[in-house]
């Protein structure tokens, strides 16, 4: 009788902890089949993210290599500023100088003039050398005759 009832108390045990068993299987069942389209979403997510990497891959070197042109563009700006700074400062000089030498102004107005005035004084004198040279040389002949 002790034995029936030790074999009743577990078979009661048994019983409580196969019905425990049970809901909890069902209710991990019913947690998976939850689950199962937040993991069916998780698993597109993670292919789209695959099909993206190249894009991603490409688009960063893109940028890498933009961000090396702007620097060498900017190297670029620098030097062409440092040279128009230079520039400015040569103007500057030269104008300082001019207004330092403004009495000079006149006689740079009429340096065409005076070019064309010696090119024609030059061609003058070479008329005039000519000219010298045939009337010594007719001089010459005149008084060889004689």
């Amino acid at each position: 009788r002790v034995q029936t009832a030790q074999a009743a108390a577990t078979e009661a045990q048994l019983a409580a902890s196969a019905q425990l068993a049970a809901a909890a299987l069902l209710a991990h069942e019913t947690a998976q089949r939850d689950a199962a389209p937040l993991l069916d979403q998780a698993k597109a997510l993670d292919a789209s993210i695959g099909a993206h990497v190249p894009a991603h891959r490409q688009a960063r070197d893109g940028a890498q290599a933009a961000d090396q042109a702007n620097d060498t563009a900017r190297g670029a700006l620098q030097a062409l500023q440092q040279r128009q700074h230079a520039m400015q400062a040569e103007q500057e000089t030269g104008r300082l100088w001019l207004a330092s030498h403004q009495h000079w102004q006149a006689l740079a107005a009429s340096w065409q003039l005076s070019d064309q005035l010696f090119a024609q004084a030059g061609q003058a004198a070479a008329q005039a050398d000519a000219a010298d040279a045939a009337v010594a040389q007719a001089a010459r002949r005149a008084t060889g005759r004689q």
